[in-house]
């Protein structure tokens, strides 16, 4: 019987330990936030990939927020197995059931997993193409570890993301395009979010986010200078970074805003039959996008 109870403290240990890590599209954690200010006790639905990863009910997983002072942001539990939800006129949407067991005041920041050797692979999860990322066993039982100290530690700021100050390094000329789209990346020039859960927006909040943003004169430049080049034609953000003289990551930040602004509008994704020879990144079909229809 003691044997029994030991071995059932052992598997329920283990079960606890996090097996996946999750970084939702954009905007995945916003929802998420505001459902938990409105329910902490309600299941949430993530978004994952469409080739999901093959998960168990009850595993741990933790979910990651992306940007400056984001990281490994709250501790779940799968509820159900993934499902495709229909959506009009879009492919459906993989999604999984999960439970919020804990939302981290101040995330677990990527500078604190890559002072370890064997959490530093999760350290990047924002410049992996990935958005589901399996937890090795010797990172599971490292990440519970951690999780226990910080508790223990009691700190205020414990990866001290309060203390981040801006420091100039001399970059080669030839790495700036790869440095920049590194920086752009891991959000370094956003600003810090607050680290309580945003309140759920009002009526009058939710319609002005989602009527689109007055362009700037900048934003009106860009979109110029893309229209000179490829007028009514669908491009990529390599085509753009061209136009731009700039590296690729801030060429995807350009556009997404210029997205937000109504200037540019997704167009799908590129065939291999469009542009034969041009093989996609990573194994994904490169985003299609265009000047916006007025």
């Amino acid at each position: 019987m003691l044997l029994d109870a030991a071995h059932d403290a052992d598997r329920s240990a283990e079960r606890n330990r996090p097996r996946w890590l999750f970084r939702g599209r954009h905007g995945a954690w916003d929802t998420l936030a505001a459902s938990i200010a409105e329910d902490p006790a309600r299941a949430v639905r993530w978004p994952i990939a469409p080739s999901g990863p093959s998960m168990d009910v009850g595993d741990a997983v933790l979910l990651w927020r992306s940007g400056r002072g984001g990281g490994i942001a709250a501790l779940c539990t799968v509820l159900d197995e993934p499902e495709a939800v229909p959506r009009p006129g879009e492919a459906p949407e993989v999604v999984v059931a999960l439970r919020i067991e804990r939302a981290y005041h101040h995330p677990i920041a990527p500078a604190t997993l890559a002072r370890d050797a064997v959490l530093r692979p999760l350290a990047f999860m924002d410049l992996l193409d990935e958005t589901e990322r399996r937890v090795t066993p010797a990172q599971e039982v490292a990440l519970a570890a951690l999780i226990v100290a910080r508790d223990h530690s009691g700190e205020d700021d414990p990866d001290d993301v309060a203390l981040e100050t801006r420091t100039s390094v001399p970059v080669p000329v030839r790495l700036l395009p790869l440095v920049e789209e590194l920086l752009v990346a891991l959000g370094a020039d956003e600003p810090a979010p607050a680290p309580s859960l945003p309140a759920r927006p009002t009526p009058d909040e939710e319609a002005a986010d989602a009527a689109p943003s007055i362009p700037t004169d900048l934003q009106v430049v860009q979109a110029e200078e893309v229209a000179r080049t490829h007028g009514a034609d669908a491009f990529t953000v390599d085509d753009v970074a061209k136009v731009w003289h700039t590296g690729v990551g801030t060429a995807r930040s350009r556009i997404e805003r210029l997205i937000d602004s109504g200037l540019v509008e997704r167009a799908g994704t590129l065939r291999s039959e469009d542009r034969p020879g041009v093989r996609p990144a990573r194994g994904r079909p490169p985003v299609l996008y265009r000047l916006a229809r007025s």
